[in-house]
C-alpha cells in the first residue's frame, strides 16, 4: 500500500492494524518489517512511495495507492511491483481531489521544473478519470508504444461490464 502523505499512511495502517514501515520509523524500530515482508512473514506493508524503489518481490498481488501518484511515470514504476511472477495482480488508486491541490503546492515549493511536474500530474489525472480508455493502452501509448485494446483481454477496469 503506497501513501504519498504520512497522514494517509497512518490512517490506513490503523485500519489494517498491521506492522508498518516508513522512512522515519525505520530508524526507530528494532524489527525489520521490509525483510519480514520480503520473506512473507507479514502479508501487508504500508509505506511511502520512496519505499517501493528496488522492490523485486515476484508474488505481490495488490498494489494500492491511497493517494494520487505524481505522474504516469511514477505510477508505472510503482504499479509494476505487482504480478512479476506472471499471475493475476491488481492495482488500485484511491485519491481525493485534495491530493491534486497538495501535490501542486509541493511542486510549486520544490523549485525544480514546476511546469513539467504539473504537466505530469495533469496526465496522471487524465489517466485516472478517463473511464472509457483501456488503462494498459493509455500507459503504453504515453510511453510511445502502440497497443491494441483487444490485447488487454478485458483485464482493466475500463472494460468491465459493471462500468457500462
Amino acid at each position: 500500500v503506497y501513501g504519498a502523505f504520512s497522514r494517509v499512511e497512518n490512517l490506513f495502517f490503523d485500519f489494517l492494524n498491521r506492522k508498518k514501515f516508513t522512512t522515519e520509523s525505520k530508524k526507530r524500530l528494532t524489527y525489520n518489517p521490509d525483510f519480514e515482508w520480503m520473506t512473507d512473514e507479514i502479508q501487508i506493508i504500508v509505506a511511502t512511495i520512496a519505499f517501493g524503489m528496488g522492490i523485486n518481490k515476484p508474488n505481490v498481488r495488490f498494489v494500492i495507492h491511497f493517494s494520487l501518484s505524481k505522474s504516469i511515470e511514477n505510477y508505472y514504476q510503482e504499479s509494476g511491483r505487482a504480478g512479476r511472477d506472471g499471475k493475476i495482480a491488481h492495482c488500485l488508486i484511491y485519491y481525493r481531489f485534495g491530493d491534486r491541490s497538495t501535490l501542486y503546492f509541493l511542486m510549486s515549493h520544490n523549485g525544480k521544473n514546476y511546469e513539467g511536474n504539473r504537466h505530469g500530474l495533469m496526465k496522471m489525472l487524465d489517466f485516472c478519470e478517463e473511464l472509457d480508455t483501456c488503462r494498459r493502452q493509455a500507459q503504453l501509448n504515453y510511453f510511445g508504444e502502440k497497443f491494441a485494446r483487444e490485447k488487454c483481454q478485458k483485464k482493466c477496469d475500463s472494460q468491465k461490464e459493471w462500468r457500462r
